[in-house]
């Protein structure tokens, strides 16, 4: 059975990468990540780790209980120009904002839900590098609000394309391309910046060099080089930036040793680490920039006191 999750961090001079792009403050320098943040589905919680920790860690904050409205939670993306994050709740057609330091049962600072929203089944979502915020729809929609929309209120834009079968994922370049996972189709489709309606795809990769069997997950790396979450597959693949067609990854992770089952959430920091979670496991694991093939991960966050359940999403800062 499929679950859902998301992951986000933050920290002095870190990259942030919650729409898959490395974000690096003007005059930064470039570090891995510092926090890591999990949606966990089954706890309907909101977790944040030291992107550094190994093992038995608990948890740095805890977004969790009947205030904060996190119900089934299945992706959480970080605000580039806020450092907020944004949570996607499956189980009550919601979109809420969360401060990256709250922690308890906390309310959110805002929440989007309501038949104006037209969502049906919110799952991962993305923030642009202007504050717009996309929401994957499994009923087959990419819903994209204005920065500052808040309540029952309409898109600003909805992609509809007719040959989404089972969107899954969602995430947006920093030119405002946007990239969307379709489980259903085992295909990544591209669409332009100003795409809406039933919109044909500037590109899409798909076919069986892909080995693309029920992708989830999606991020961009440094380079825009696409990652992608294979859940049928239990595996993560690397696609060159600009690819379409049945092109196949130049860089593939998987088996026993890499401690992959069914994954769905994925990000990649700045210096190319590659973050994982799977619903099936109830661990993050990371893995080295390059990494390939059946490799065990650099460092896993796993155990009773990670509170981990069934983690799907995740972000970075």
């Amino acid at each position: 059975m499929r679950r859902f999750a998301v992951l986000i961090a933050m920290a002095a001079l870190a990259a942030c990468t919650s729409t898959g792009t490395a974000f690096n403050p003007p005059g930064s320098l470039v570090h891995r990540a510092a926090t890591i943040y999990v949606s966990d589905q089954c706890s309907s919680s909101l977790l944040s780790f030291p992107a550094l920790g190994t093992g038995n860690v608990s948890p740095t904050t805890d977004v969790t209980g009947g205030a904060t409205g996190i119900d089934g939670p299945y992706g959480v993306a970080l605000d580039p120009t806020s450092l907020d994050l944004w949570v996607s709740n499956l189980s009550n057609a919601s979109v809420e904002e969360f401060a990256a330091s709250a922690t308890g049962n906390v309310a959110p600072l805002v929440t989007i839900a309501g038949s104006n929203t037209t969502f049906l089944e919110p799952v991962p979502d993305a923030v642009d590098v202007n504050g717009n915020l996309y929401v994957a729809d499994q009923a087959g929609a990419v819903d994209i609000f204005a920065k500052g929309a808040s309540g029952n209120v309409a898109p600003t834009r909805r992609i509809t394309y007719s040959g989404f079968s089972d969107v899954e994922g969602v995430t947006v370049g920093s030119s405002g391309v946007t990239y969307v996972v379709d489980y259903g189709a085992s295909a990544i489709d591209e669409f332009a910046t100003t795409a809406t309606g039933n919109a044909t795809p500037t590109a899409t990769i798909s076919g069986s060099n892909t080995t693309l069997n029920g992708p989830y997950g999606i991020a961009l790396d440094s380079k825009n080089n696409i990652w992608i979450a294979d859940y049928n597959t239990s595996s993560i693949l690397e696609f060159a930036a600009g690819s379409s067609g049945n092109v196949a990854p130049i860089l593939t992770i998987s088996g026993s040793n890499a401690n992959l089952n069914e994954p769905y959430g994925i990000e990649v920091d700045a210096k190319g680490y590659v973050y994982a979670v799977s619903t099936s496991i109830p661990a993050i694991n990371v893995f080295a920039p390059g990494a390939s093939g059946n490799v065990a991960p650099a460092q896993e966050i796993v155990g009773a006191a990670t509170t981990l359940d069934c983690p799907s999403g995740i972000a970075l800062h």
